[in-house]
């Protein structure tokens, strides 16, 4: 019998095995998890990312720097470019919780850029990056300090819950 021949013998001889069936499946559950979770992990990541920069949009105007020059200067402070650092905090301001994008355990960083969130030359202008931060806001519970409506947790580690009717406009 040539080598070929066993092979394919073994190879026929295995997949009629229930344990082998069962090994290879539980192996496929294994991949697809851990390839889930490292997509969620990078998600939650650019997620938090967005968050925390939208936290000190109060900061950046009271420096005068407005619109493209945040995302400009923290892309180069932290040595990114800067459509991840737009697509962190589109993805920040329309998905309050990781946990709401779509698209299950297919999901991935480039899908949500590509499908959910708008093209980086769509920047918004100065009037519209600094409108709604310094128009809108919410007080924390705890400290008193202002938050911005899309964020849930305050500096001082206070989690809250942003309702509508504790939005407060200048």
């Amino acid at each position: 019998m040539t080598e070929d021949a066993i092979t394919f013998l073994e190879k026929h001889l295995l997949e009629g095995e229930h344990w082998y069936h069962t090994l290879v499946e539980d192996c496929k559950d294994i991949i697809v998890e851990g390839e889930f979770s490292w997509r969620m992990t990078i998600l939650e990541t650019y997620h938090n990312l967005g968050k925390r920069i939208f936290q000190d949009i109060p900061n950046f105007t009271r420096s005068q720097i407005y619109g493209d020059n945040i995302v400009q200067r923290v892309a180069e402070s932290l040595q990114r470019s800067e459509r991840t650092i737009y697509y962190a905090m589109k993805f920040a301001e329309k998905f309050p919780s990781v946990d709401e994008v779509p698209e299950g355990k297919n999901i991935s960083w480039r899908l949500v850029c590509q499908k959910y969130l708008t093209k980086p030359k769509e920047l918004p202008s100065h009037e519209t990056a600094t409108k709604k931060a310094t128009e809108e806001y919410c007080l924390c519970p705890k400290c008193g300090s202002e938050i911005m409506p899309i964020l849930t947790k305050c500096r001082c580690e206070q989690e809250f819950e942003i309702k509508a009717e504790n939005i407060r406009r200048r």
